[in-house]
């Protein structure tokens, strides 16, 4: 756990400070392989600037769990510069019947969710 704090700090300091590391501090070198990005662009699904989640994780639900956010106020803010090489992601909700017997009420609901990928 040490050297992973180390080496995030070693990253922050890199970038919001200019501080400069020994090019073959191998500490340095799996900082950089972990932590940096050089192309700047985000290979994940979306990318946002700010985001509002409630209760639990924010991970593939994205919007869906909006348990206690309320009362939010956002003031002089600017989000810019954000790429990303987008995979899509979707997510569907369906009732599937249970029983065979078709409109007894029996369906349960279902929620699929996924990515479309470039190819």
């Amino acid at each position: 756990a040490d050297r992973l704090i180390e080496q995030m700090d070693m990253v922050f300091y890199y970038i919001t400070q200019g501080i400069e590391f020994d090019d073959n501090d191998q500490q340095w070198i799996d900082a950089r392989d972990t932590f940096l990005n050089p192309t700047g662009w985000m290979d994940g699904g979306s990318s946002y600037g700010l985001l509002f989640n409630g209760y639990g994780t924010a991970v593939v639900n994205i919007g869906r769990r909006t348990t206690d956010t309320f009362g939010i106020t956002i003031r002089n803010t600017e989000v810019h510069n954000i790429k990303v090489k987008p995979y899509e992601g979707f997510w569907a909700a369906t009732t599937y019947d249970t029983t065979g017997v078709v409109g007894d009420g029996s369906g349960e609901t279902a929620i699929v969710h996924g990515f479309f990928f470039e190819t």
